[in-house]
């Protein structure tokens, strides 16, 4: 099981590409977990994971993890309960929920790019303008 945090500045990368080398390195009868929070660096390892400062959740996102984690090593350590989780347990930000998923990424998504337009807009359609800045 590898665990990530979607706000971890320190190391967002590392969780995403460690669960990818795994898929790409291994035959596909070995489990391959991946499981993505709200969480700043470790915030899923202490104390409760119902904000990221003044965002709010709506709920405390650490009791699905600590979940997710009893059962993953009572499997696989003590030989209790099933090996049913999910491949990719992702809390999806802006709905404020879990949802699992058979493949990482999902296979019916578009990847769609997102620009920076002028006037602190965005588009996916790329900026006409060349030659433009901003400054305060």
């Amino acid at each position: 099981m590898t665990v990530g945090g979607w706000f971890d500045a320190e190391d967002l990368y590392g969780a995403l590409h460690i669960y990818n080398a795994i898929e790409k390195q291994n035959s596909p009868s070995v489990k391959n977990y991946l499981v993505m929070g709200p969480w700043s660096h470790g915030q899923w390892a202490f104390g409760k994971g119902t904000n990221l400062g003044n965002i709010y959740w709506g709920l405390d996102a650490n009791k699905k993890f600590q979940a997710l984690e009893k059962d993953f090593f009572d499997y696989y350590l003590k030989g209790k309960g099933n090996s049913d989780m999910a491949e990719a347990t992702i809390f999806i930000t802006g709905s404020n929920e879990w949802r699992s998923f058979e493949t990482w990424p999902p296979k019916n998504i578009v990847e769609k790019n997102l620009y920076l337009q002028p006037l602190g807009t965005a588009s996916y359609l790329p900026p006409v303008s060349k030659n433009s800045f901003d400054a305060e």
